[in-house]
């Protein structure tokens, strides 16, 4: 086990602005970042070549904390954390919780967050939330999608809604998602906006081995909120190049049916608007329709 050499020296590094580092482990790293400071950096990337599987949640706050601390938060934008990936033998008590990645929202500049590594999670809907509305302009969020995590998990679709609300720059977003939780929250088609597109930015949805039943009903709710998602990565093994109903042909199902979907809430959005339009006594232009369509679907296409 690592033993952290006695209160060692403080060093500022006040013109590095990318840093790229490879440890042995968790500690060592969070020991180094403890005792530096770097009021430039606005890159950090992690590596790990002997990371424990077994990371408890407080070894990971303590490196999620120093980093935020080492880090001034105007500058820093991107963060990026990997390691060897496989799938660890823990408990739900060894889990990394939200709590432990709280301590970077203070950042509020970040645009890209990233973490690929062999520890089991347990996030939930709630750090999304705190997510989307601290960091505004983030583009890339992977909250390690490809390993263990607890079943269900307590990130659901619904709890993506922040992010389309209060992220538009999203263009990739990662993790274990529970597509079997309640999908329609109880006011969601009340304040959905008309056609219901929220976010055009999200094309890439990596979902791991998130389960899912009803490829159409996830389809459904995507063209609500994310029409744009064209790439879904989704966990494909062995066993389901035979299998017809495995997770990973669901995915690829979803992403067959969006089109068709999408194309529906542009039809519902110009009935909608075709019908205010007679409400208040306007004149429809008979081509009006059709460059209002070709209109939409530019836009939901990008």
């Amino acid at each position: 086990m690592y033993t952290p050499s006695p209160s060692p020296a403080q060093h500022t590094f006040s013109a590095l602005t990318t840093l790229k580092l490879e440890m042995l482990d968790v500690p060592r790293l969070s020991d180094l970042l403890q005792h530096s400071k770097f009021p430039s950096l606005q890159s950090l990337d992690c590596a790990f070549s002997n990371p424990s599987p077994n990371c408890s949640h407080i070894e990971i706050l303590t490196l999620i904390s120093a980093i935020a601390d080492s880090c001034i938060a105007a500058t820093l934008t991107r963060v990026a954390i990997g390691a060897v990936m496989h799938r660890p033998e823990t408990s739900e008590s060894d889990s990394v919780m939200s709590d432990a990645l709280r301590p970077l929202l203070r950042h509020q500049n970040m645009r890209e967050f990233v973490i690929r590594s062999p520890w089991s999670w347990d996030l939930d809907n709630a750090l999304i939330v705190d997510i989307a509305r601290s960091w505004n302009e983030i583009e890339v969020l992977i909250l390690s999608p490809n390993n263990h995590w607890p079943s269900p998990s307590r990130i659901t679709l619904v709890g993506l809604e922040p992010l389309a609300l209060h992220c538009p720059q999203l263009a990739e977003f990662g993790a274990i998602i529970d597509t079997s939780a309640p999908l329609v929250a109880p006011d969601f088609f009340n304040r959905m906006p008309i056609g219901g597109k929220w976010s055009m930015s999200l094309q890439t949805l990596a979902v791991d081995c998130s389960p899912i039943d009803s490829p159409a009903v996830v389809a459904f709710y995507l063209s609500r909120m994310f029409p744009n998602v064209n790439v879904i990565e989704a966990f494909q093994s062995y066993e389901d190049e035979d299998d017809a109903e495995s997770d990973y042909i669901r995915w690829a199902r979803v992403l067959d049916i969006l089109p068709t979907m999408v194309l529906a809430r542009i039809e519902e959005r110009l009935s909608q608007m075709a019908r205010a339009k007679e409400s208040a006594g306007v004149p429809i232009d008979p081509n009006w329709h059709h460059e209002v369509q070709v209109q939409t679907l530019s836009q939901a296409q990008g």
